[in-house]
């Protein structure tokens, strides 16, 4: 009988934290790294890569979650996406989490300048 513990199966990923703080964080890249993409974080960086597109005329959205669903976490990390080039190592971790269009729509934004 072999005996298994959880923490040989789980990992934390190693720029995780329960917390972001976007005043004390917009740089702090390591924490950006530390992103974990849900489907719906996913669906959100598109729809809002395709909202910055020059032609659209659709430029919001609304984001709402109860306490502790990521919010601001999110929020640094589409600072970070459309504030500075996507080609940081920090923010790859991150893309290479996503799905093609996702990762196209964020280069041809990249690309224009948005």
């Amino acid at each position: 009988m072999t005996t298994e513990h959880l923490n040989e199966f789980i990992h934390i990923s190693p720029g995780f934290k329960a917390a972001v703080n976007l005043k004390n964080d917009r740089n702090n890249l390591k924490k950006v790294a530390g992103f974990i993409p849900t489907e719906v974080a996913r669906e959100i960086i598109l729809d809002l890569g395709k909202k910055l597109h020059p032609a659209s005329d659709l430029r919001s959205r609304i984001i709402m979650g109860t306490y502790g669903t990521g919010k601001s976490h999110l929020a640094l990390v589409l600072l970070n996406f459309f504030a500075q080039s996507i080609e940081t190592t920090e923010l790859q971790i991150i893309i290479d989490k996503l799905d093609p269009d996702t990762k196209m729509v964020l280069k041809q934004v990249s690309q224009t300048g948005s």
